[in-house]
């Protein structure tokens, strides 16, 4: 009984004392994820994402293949480039680039991913969230 007790007490100091939001980064500094979630899909020649949650718009989309920098409010530009987070009050921040095979992200600020890339035909959808890709689907139409 008493070794059950032990076993419960321990099992309750690991779940208090880690609180699943937050992850380590490379330099090993303890970094907070944020919390979003985005569809991104193909149409024609442009790239649209569409925020599920914690962004502050609906809708965004680009062509090209320009890196474009994204974060809570949107698009974004830095003056010494995507490197320099300094002044960024946005939870999360990453750098997005349409590629000949589909999309290449990096993160930078806020998510547990540092590079994701996967490819998407016309009409296909991917969902992605602090944590990752979390689905790649066919758009209904």
């Amino acid at each position: 009984m008493l070794l059950v007790l032990k076993s419960i007490l321990f099992a309750a100091m690991l779940f208090l004392g880690s609180n699943g939001s937050e992850t380590v980064n490379d330099d090993q500094n303890a970094e907070k994820l944020a919390d979003f979630e985005m569809t991104v899909m193909f149409e024609g020649h442009k790239v649209m994402m569409t925020s599920t949650k914690g962004c502050a718009w609906e809708e965004l989309g680009f062509s090209g293949y320009d890196e474009v920098i994204i974060d809570q409010s949107g698009f974004r530009t830095f003056v010494n480039g995507p490197t320099s987070l300094e002044g960024s009050s946005s939870p999360f921040l990453f750098t997005l680039t349409k590629t000949k095979e589909g999309l290449a992200l990096s993160g930078l600020k806020g998510t547990a991913w540092k590079k994701l890339s996967f490819s998407l035909s016309e009409g296909d959808t991917a969902s992605i969230d602090e944590m990752g890709m979390v689905s790649v689907g066919e758009h209904s139409r």
